[in-house]
């Protein structure tokens, strides 16, 4: 399903959530998406920091809204970043030590 419409300066804008590389077009001529520029200028990093962050920050907010203590949302959101921090190091060392056994078995 594309998703057509016009903007103030009446362009039309094309969206193609299954577009592949370029789901946005603008008269037709394809252009990137915003996470595709935020990457090219700010590199991967910070876009992977800023996807998980939101995740706390909205813990958070679903915390104060429930009435926890602040102790107790900070407690949880501590202990879920370690083993999150945990996790993404195993599948580093995993993927380093998979690179290693690929290069020796093509030598």
């Amino acid at each position: 399903m594309i998703i057509k419409a016009k903007d103030k300066n009446g362009n039309l804008i094309e969206f193609n959530p299954r577009g592949g590389r370029y789901r946005y077009k603008v008269n037709g001529e394809p252009k990137k998406g915003v996470t595709s520029l935020i990457g090219e200028r700010s590199g991967k990093g910070a876009l992977m920091w800023w996807s998980e962050n939101c995740v706390y920050e909205a813990l958070n907010y679903k915390f104060k809204v429930d009435g926890k203590a602040i102790d107790f949302a900070q407690q949880f959101i501590d202990d879920l970043k370690a083993k999150t921090k945990n996790i993404n190091g195993s599948w580093a060392r995993l993927y380093k030590d998979w690179s290693i056994c690929y290069h020796i078995i093509r030598w």
